[in-house]
């Protein structure tokens, strides 16, 4: 199924985004001077082109957007920026847009994490130990070979933070140009 948004729209979120990615790189933050301004805009630009219908369809991405986020946030995956962000960008997507943004973001997260993981634990010689958490699912990495010669030593916890938007910005790529 291809996902077919007006051009305005598909300006209105790819500069949405380009301007978090900016901002979630150099600060590891996302403003609520961006989000809110552009989830304003995202509904008004809505209501004026589709009326009453238009401003209900976008209200109901921002509430998807909002939350699918404030879920890995309660369970600490994502920062509240995140969450804002992705409701600004159901404004500006509705419901298929930013479920499917949201979808390849976390896939993205997710490789994105194990690489971090691997690469970390590489550079440390350390076997692969400890636990990953990414978009807050919590994933216990073991070593077998560690509980042959009895109990392994307290497990090293490993926290690995990255700007989400590393993810997202690939995510939302492979969603609206080969999704």
């Amino acid at each position: 199924m291809v996902l077919m948004i007006a051009w305005w729209s598909a300006a209105g979120a790819a500069v949405l985004l380009a301007a978090a990615f900016i901002t979630d790189i150099r600060s590891m933050t996302i403003p609520n001077w961006l989000t809110v301004p552009c989830c304003a805009a995202g509904l008004l630009a809505h209501l004026a082109a589709g009326g009453w219908l238009g401003l209900g369809s976008a209200l109901l991405g921002v509430s998807v957007g909002f939350a699918l986020m404030y879920v890995l946030y309660v369970f600490g995956g994502v920062g509240a920026g995140d969450v804002k962000l992705f409701s600004a960008l159901g404004a500006w997507t509705g419901v298929a847009g930013v479920w499917g943004v949201t979808m390849y973001s976390i896939l993205f997260a997710g490789a994105a994490g194990f690489i971090i993981l691997v690469w970390k634990k590489a550079r440390r010689g350390k076997p692969l130990n400890g636990q990953l958490r990414l978009a807050g699912i919590h994933l216990k990495l073991l070593d077998g070979f560690n509980n042959l010669n009895g109990p392994a030593a307290a497990e090293e916890k490993v926290t690995i933070r990255f700007p989400f938007m590393l993810a997202v910005l690939p995510g939302a790529a492979v969603f609206w140009f080969a999704g």
